[in-house]
């Protein structure tokens, strides 16, 4: 976690000095997270559960949580800035299905827990004086991930999978967002799409789409 910290503040620090001005500003708000190339991983891993079902069709069920952070906004020119961010992030969601196992049908259900820091760079180009357009790469580093795993007739269990996870996630992000005009306040809403499997088996491949929104504090304006 110190590393990771270090690493976010040095490369605010470096962007600051290349850059024409800057402001700085705080920003908190509402993950919507869900999970794509899921299906076969969930077998796999309520297989590793050792719960008796498999070839089960899944659905992503999307959950609420939320992120807050710190961000330095760089001036590259007139319409051009620079944004790095650091973001505490909090990420959930379900997946579930129907099974048959002999004369018994149910549902069965993985439940994804997962806490990162998040690190994006965003490119943002201003359409009007306060209204913006942004694109860019993130760097999320996993601290937890917990899955519980659930059935109707074989019970429930929670297990730490951090050991099996890529700790260190590669995303892309676009967004929007505006800033007020009297106050320094501003409203923005992201789309980001993991790159990188949540988990190292072959079998689980898990990755993440997170729709965010929320409200950002800007110091300097």
């Amino acid at each position: 976690m110190k590393k990771v910290v270090f690493t976010a503040a040095l490369l605010m620090i470096i962007c600051v000095s290349f850059a024409q001005r800057f402001t700085y500003g705080l920003k908190a708000g509402v993950n919507i997270t869900g999970a794509i190339s899921y299906n076969k991983a969930a077998n796999a891993t309520l297989a590793a559960m050792g719960y008796p079902v498999k070839d089960m069709i899944f659905s992503s069920r999307l959950c609420a949580a939320f992120h807050g952070g710190a961000f330095v906004n760089l001036a590259l020119g007139k319409k051009w800035y620079l944004q790095p961010e650091v973001l505490y992030s909090s990420q959930q969601y379900k997946l579930r299905s129907h099974y048959s196992y002999y004369d018994l049908s149910g549902v069965a259900s993985l439940d994804f827990d997962l806490t990162c820091i998040n690190v994006p760079i965003m490119m943002q180009y201003r359409i009007k004086p306060r209204l913006y357009l942004e694109a860019g790469p993130q760097i999320g580093f996993l601290t937890k991930i917990n899955v519980k795993g659930t059935s109707t007739h074989f019970g429930g269990q929670t297990r730490d999978m951090l050991s099996q996870s890529n700790t260190v996630e590669c995303s892309l992000a676009l967004g929007l967002g505006y800033q007020l005009q009297k106050i320094p306040l501003g409203f923005y809403t992201r789309a980001t799409l993991g790159l990188t499997n949540v988990l190292t088996t072959k079998e689980a491949s898990y990755r993440n789409y997170i729709g965010q929104a929320g409200i950002f504090y800007q110091f300097g304006k």
